[in-house]
This record gives C-alpha cells, structure tokens and sequence, in this order.
C-alpha cells in the first residue's frame, strides 16, 4: 500500500491523499455495478456496510502524541467499479485500487489540521461480501 499526497497550489486550502491498494481475488468479483443497489447491496438510509465496497477509517495524532480514529458524519467510504481481467474472463483477478481523498484544510468536522498527522486502516469487499485484510498506511504530515 503506499500513499501519496497531492497538493493543491492553487488555494492552499484543499490537499489530497491518494491511497493506492494491492489485491489478488481468486475469484474475480470484486466492485459494484451502478445497478447493485439492492438486497446485501440496498443503501438503506446509510446503515448498509456493503452499500458500499471501499473502506477507510483514518486517524490522527492528538497533542498527547496519540493515534486516534477521526470521528466525523462524513465517510471516506466509497464504491470502485466491477473488475475484470484484461482478457474479460471470469476467473483471479488481481490489480492496483486507487482512492483519492479530497481534504479540505479547514474542514474542522474532519479533524483535519496542517502538520498534523494521519494514517489509514482500508479495507474492500467483493460481493460475495468477504472482507479483506485490513491495511494500515504509514504516516503522512499534511
């Protein structure tokens, strides 16, 4: 897994993170269509996991040099599409998952500080509804 920061010049307000995820699945059905919307993957008002197949939780060092999850309404949960090898055969697929995270760096929902440091703990589903490994990123400084 490695992370990378993208910086926005322009504002100097906005920054990103984009975590780019490693993944074999032996059975090669990873991702989510626009249409699987419903039963296991229904969005039911948000309280549905597997709505969505893309999980991140990030955390933060607090002042007494503490890593901590970062507690938010907003998700950096999200869906990435169907997957298929290059051949289009059902069968073991396996790839790189990229994620940007848009940070806006006075969103004070967010947690989000400059010179503070975040980490992330990811995850991804396929629709069978097996879980991954948890990952955890290494440190970044924004």
């Amino acid at each position: 897994m490695k992370v990378i920061r993208l910086n926005d010049i322009r504002s100097g307000l906005r920054d990103s993170i984009e975590v780019a995820l490693n993944f074999e699945d032996g059975d090669g059905d990873l991702g989510l269509s626009p249409t699987d919307t419903a039963g296991a993957f229904a969005y039911n008002k948000g309280r549905n996991r597997y709505y969505e197949n893309y999980f991140i939780q990030p955390y933060y060092k607090n002042r007494q040099g503490v890593f901590v999850p970062v507690i938010s309404t907003i998700t950096q949960n999200g869906r990435f599409p169907r997957l298929t090898n290059a051949d289009a055969r059902p069968g073991p697929i396996k790839g790189v998952l990229r994620r940007a995270i848009g940070i806006s760096l006075i969103d004070t929902a967010y947690s989000v500080r400059p010179g503070r440091e975040y980490y992330f703990k990811v995850s991804i589903a396929d629709r069978a509804l097996h879980e991954s490994n948890v990952v955890t990123t290494e440190t970044v400084k924004l």
